[in-house]
């Protein structure tokens, strides 16, 4: 595949750096592209990856990012509750680095994720806290 083998070589180029933020990124969208081809093993192998040089890094915001996408990956595939997991984890981080961009980001997702989970109570809360910050 053309993207991971871009993303490879952005790899080893962030690896020589010792850029673990960047690494974190890398790896985290390797594992997007591996979850956008159903390979959700592989994905999650480069997710929990990612995770670590996120916390390496210090970067909460990076460290959120990764959380959300391992959200999006278990809520695509129907475990809900590893889904809310990581969503609120990251909403804990975007929060704690008072990252609006993310925040709203977030904030649509779990919104999204209780009304397809018919909470919608809930999905209102949090699309109405997305609404705020915009």
């Amino acid at each position: 595949n053309e993207a991971i083998k871009n993303y490879s070589s952005a790899l080893e180029i962030l690896n020589e750096l010792k850029y673990e933020k960047g690494i974190a990124a890398c790896l985290t969208s390797i594992g997007i592209v591996h979850h956008l081809q159903k390979n959700y093993e592989e994905a999650d192998k480069y997710y929990k990856e990612a995770e670590q040089h996120a916390i390496f890094s210090g970067d909460k915001t990076q460290l959120g990012v990764t959380y959300s996408n391992m959200g999006i990956r278990y809520f695509s595939d129907k475990e809900d509750e590893n889904a809310l997991k990581y969503y609120k984890l990251a909403e804990e981080l975007f929060t704690q680095a008072k990252d609006t961009f993310y925040l709203i980001e977030i904030y649509n997702k779990l919104g999204n994720y209780y009304e397809v989970t018919e909470k919608p109570s809930e999905s209102k809360k949090y699309y109405s806290k997305a609404d705020e910050l915009k």
